[in-house]
C-alpha cells in the first residue's frame, strides 16, 4: 500500500514540475514580446522600409482552408538589412475572410515604402502599426495570471493534501 502511494506521490510531483517548468518557460519566452507590447508607441525608433512580398495564402485550419495574408518587408539600422513578416501585435495575424485579407494586401503592395517601427535594443523586432489593440493586452494579462494562479494552486494542492505530505 505503502508503494502506491509512494508511486502517486511521485507522479503527481512529476506533474506539477512538469506544468510549472512549462509555465515558466511560456513566460519567459513571451517576456520580449510583453515588453514591446506595452512599450509606448514613442519609444520606438522608425525608418522606412520596403514591402518586399505581398500575397494572399492558404493554411490548413481545422479541416479547411483559410486565407492568411503574407506581408514581408525589409528595413535597414545602422547598416544592417533586416526582414519582418509582422504588421501589428495581433496573435492572430488573419481576420479569417477573403475581403479582408485582401484589404490588407492592397494597404501593403510590393514595392510600397511603409515606416517601420523597431526597438531601439533589438532592431530586428519590428512592425508597421506599433499600437496594441486592447483585447491583445487583456489576453497577455489574463495569460499571465492564470500561469501564476495555476502554479499557486499546484503548490498548494501538493502541501495541503494529506496523501501528498512526506510523513
Amino acid at each position: 500500500m505503502q508503494n502506491k502511494k509512494n508511486g502517486a506521490h511521485q507522479q503527481d510531483v512529476a506533474i506539477c514540475l512538469i506544468v510549472l517548468i512549462i509555465c515558466l518557460l511560456t513566460i519567459f519566452s513571451y517576456r520580449d514580446y510583453v515588453k514591446a507590447v506595452f512599450l509606448p508607441v514613442s519609444s520606438y525608433s522608425h525608418t522606412v522600409g520596403t514591402v518586399i512580398v505581398s500575397q494572399l495564402r492558404e493554411v490548413e485550419a481545422r479541416g479547411y482552408a483559410k486565407p492568411v495574408y503574407y506581408v514581408v518587408y525589409e528595413y535597414e539600422v545602422n547598416g544592417r538589412q533586416y526582414t519582418s513578416d509582422k504588421i501589428d501585435f495581433k496573435f492572430i495575424q488573419t481576420d479569417g475572410t477573403e475581403s479582408g485579407e485582401e484589404a490588407v494586401l492592397a494597404t501593403y503592395p510590393v514595392d510600397k515604402h511603409v515606416v517601420v517601427y523597431y526597438q531601439r535594443s533589438h532592431p530586428e523586432f519590428a512592425v508597421l502599426q506599433p499600437d496594441v489593440p486592447i483585447p491583445t493586452k487583456i489576453f497577455i494579462i489574463c495569460l499571465f495570471f492564470f500561469f501564476l494562479l495555476s502554479a499557486y494552486g499546484m503548490v498548494w494542492f501538493y502541501y495541503s493534501s494529506p496523501d501528498l505530505r512526506r510523513n
